[in-house]
């Protein structure tokens, strides 16, 4: 079994009373489990979404930092998630009913000004 399926199994087999337990007797080792487990899972990930799932992962940790209990972060979190998937809900409506508007592209005027060259200006 090579490392990446390792990995995987980990992943799938994580037991929540034992991540329990040691979050709640030894907060340092449960934090750097926890740290290791998101980096196993980004780095799971297609090459391509990883620097996405890095940055999002940076925003819930700043959540994670600037709040005061667990509830609070998950209240964050969970706000962080509707904001995103009703900005997806938009783009979806937005591409099944275009604006008719938006498809009518008409020219824009403007005037243009002339500027002489620096080098032919008098001093």
């Amino acid at each position: 079994m090579n490392k990446t399926q390792l990995q995987r199994e980990e992943l799938s087999n994580i037991d929540f009373d034992r991540w329990a337990e040691i979050a709640q007797t030894d907060p340092e080792t449960f934090e750097a489990m926890r740290a290791e487990i998101i980096s196993v899972c980004i780095g799971n990930a297609p090459r391509d979404r990883q620097q996405r799932m890095r940055g999002l992962q940076w925003q819930i940790d700043c959540l994670r930092a600037q709040s005061d209990n667990p509830l609070s972060t998950c209240l964050k979190i969970s706000r962080m998630m509707w904001d995103s998937l009703q900005k997806l809900g938009d783009v979806s409506r937005d591409l099944a009913n275009p604006d008719p508007a938006m498809r009518e592209s008409k020219p824009v005027m403007a005037t243009v000004l002339p500027f002489n060259p620096l080098k032919n200006r008098p001093k």
